[in-house]
C-alpha cells in the first residue's frame, strides 16, 4: 500500500433490521486514510451488523455505502482486495494445518512469494511456532491470532475487525495495538468493534458508541 494513496470510508443513512428488529438506524461514518475506529456497545447493540456491513458483506435496507482511493469510487472488483476482515468466525478449516490455512487463502487472493507473506504476516502476532499445527489442536486464543493474520495476507489498506482482542492474551494485544497504530501511520483505516475501552489505540483513535442502530462520538 502506497503511503501517499489516500482511503476513504463514506457511509450514509446506513439502516438495517431483522425482521421488526431494527439494528441499525439512519447511520452516517465517514472515515479517511490514517484513521483509527473503535466502536463500543453493548451485546446486541449492532456492533457485527455494522462492520458486517462496512465489509460489504451484508447488504443495507437503506442507505449507501462508498470506499475511495484518491476521491475516486472503488469499483466492486477492488473492494475485497482492499478489506481486511476478522469477525467472529475464524474461517480456517479445522483438518488443515495453519500453513495449509494461510496457503489457501493466499491463493485465493493470487498473492506471489507465498511463503515470504506468510512469514511476515505471522510475525505481527509471533505466531510462527504455530505454523505446522493442525487448527483443531489450537486454543481459542490461537485460533483468533491466526484468524487476524489471515485477515492481513493481502496487505489491505482498510481492516474491519470484530472484537480482535477477545481471546488474547496480553502479549498478543500489546502486539496487535501496535501494529494498528503503525498500520493506520501508514495511511491505513481500522475499523474495530470492541467489549472493552481498555486498550488505546493512539491519537489517531476515534472513540464511537453504538446504542439503538446510531453512532455516538466520543463515548
Amino acid at each position: 500500500m502506497a503511503k501517499h494513496t489516500m482511503q476513504s470510508i463514506t457511509a450514509e443513512g446506513l439502516s438495517k433490521s431483522f425482521g421488526r428488529l431494527k439494528v441499525i438506524d439512519d447511520l452516517d461514518l465517514q472515515l479517511f486514510s490514517g484513521d483509527i475506529a473503535t466502536i463500543h456497545g453493548r451485546n446486541g447493540s449492532g456492533k457485527t451488523t455494522l462492520l458486517s456491513m462496512l465489509s460489504t458483506l451484508t447488504l443495507p435496507d437503506k442507505g449507501h455505502l462508498r470506499y475511495c482511493r484518491d476521491g475516486l469510487a472503488i469499483n466492486d472488483d477492488l473492494i475485497s482486495r482492499t478489506i481486511g476482515y476478522m469477525s467472529h468466525k475464524t474461517f480456517l478449516y479445522q483438518s488443515l494445518t495453519v500453513l495449509e490455512n494461510l496457503e489457501f487463502f493466499a491463493e485465493l487472493y493470487s498473492i506471489r512469494d507465498v511463503k515470504l507473506v506468510i512469514e511476515e504476516k505471522s510475525r505481527v502476532l509471533n505466531v510462527q511456532d504455530q505454523l505446522h499445527k493442525r487448527v483443531t489442536t489450537l486454543s481459542h486464543g490461537q485460533r483468533k491470532r491466526i484468524s487476524i493474520i489471515r485477515s492481513l495476507l493481502h496487505s489491505p489498506a482498510i481492516l474491519i475487525m470484530d472484537e480482535p482482542e477477545t481471546g488474547l492474551d496480553q502479549e498478543s494485544v500489546s502486539l496487535l495495538r501496535n501494529f494498528i497504530i503503525s498500520f493506520a501511520e501508514t495511511g491505513g483505516i481500522a475499523v474495530i468493534a470492541s467489549h472493552t475501552s481498555e486498550v488505546d489505540y493512539g491519537e489517531d483513535q476515534k472513540r464511537y458508541h453504538i446504542s439503538n442502530g446510531r453512532l455516538l462520538k466520543g463515548s
